[in-house]
């Protein structure tokens, strides 16, 4: 047995090493992509230095690549040949949050909003700057107004501002959650907001409300023992015991039915562990609310 099983361990090894491999490779092409353009537009800055055009787009991509001081000075050098460039002050604004430099960032986001008040861009840098300055507030609103400015908002900006209200003090869970199911109503019950959504449905006590958002997931998620899992817990907070326990027995029959590949990973052992431990304590305290006595 141990002859047979060898070769699988030696290609499990292999394939993860090439994985690893692609991943740096493609970091590498990335890198080298962005040296090439800058050094395309070095050339073409050398033959029209008055252009402030390509010190954005030179400084666009410094900001990408994480060098910050070139990116900053290629934002100035745009900007004293056009101070009216709304976007070379939105980067300038990045690249200053990123370094730190948040009463700058507020500043240069500012001038962005004042020359294009329609610019859902402008908005974003000033409401990362603001709540790097601790202005709630006015992070808030800088946050809504960048997304109702913006004609197809992603998710990871509803992520953002919820982060934001999070992390301020004190954490406006409320908020927080009326921004994710603002984002839920205008994109969908997509997993990257309806995780955080039920966390948050769960810590303000409401977990008839975490219910009633699983149960608009794609048939697809529903029926996958992360969410299977999400599902029994939110039913032990409700204390519908029976149902809870038919969940959890759900979720770990769907662990045994996967392919042993997936079946064996420290995730998914992780999981079945929480699985069993939760179906241990189901009729104990730990089922009962916080403070709360058998």
């Amino acid at each position: 047995m141990t002859a047979f099983r060898r070769p699988k361990r030696i290609l499990t090894v292999l394939v993860a090493g090439s994985v690893a491999a692609l991943a740096m490779a493609g970091d590498l092409v990335a890198h080298q992509d962005i040296e090439l353009q800058v050094a395309a537009l070095t050339r073409r800055i050398a033959a029209d230095p008055n252009d402030p055009n390509l010190f954005e787009k030179r400084a666009d991509l410094h900001r990408a690549h994480g060098e910050w001081a070139l990116a900053l000075a290629d934002y100035d050098r745009a900007l004293t040949l056009d101070p009216d460039r709304a976007g070379s002050h939105v980067g300038r604004s990045s690249a200053l949050h990123a370094t730190g430099k948040e009463k700058e960032a507020l500043e240069a986001a500012g001038h962005a909003v004042t020359l294009e008040p329609e610019n859902p861009a402008g908005h974003l840098a000033r409401a990362r700057a603001l709540a790097a300055l601790g202005d709630a507030g006015a992070a808030d609103k800088a946050f809504s107004r960048s997304t109702a400015l913006h004609p197809r908002p992603s998710p990871d900006l509803f992520t953002e501002h919820s982060s934001a209200l999070l992390n301020q003090s004190p954490p406006d869970r409320s908020r927080a959650l009326e921004v994710l199911e603002a984002g839920i109503a205008a994109i969908g019950p997509i997993v990257t907001l309806v995780s955080p959504a039920l966390d948050l449905q769960l810590a303000t006590g409401d977990p008839e409300g975490a219910l009633a958002l699983w149960d608009r997931l794609p048939p697809v998620l529903a029926t996958t023992p992360n969410w299977l899992l999400r599902r029994a817990e939110i039913l032990a907070a409700l204390r519908r015991v029976p149902e809870a326990r038919q969940t959890y027995q759900s979720a770990r029959e769907t662990i045994s039915k996967l392919p042993e590949r997936r079946r064996k990973t420290a995730a998914m052992a992780e999981l079945l562990a929480r699985i069993e431990r939760s179906l241990t304590d189901l009729d104990g305290p730990a089922a009962l609310p916080p403070g709360e006595a058998p």
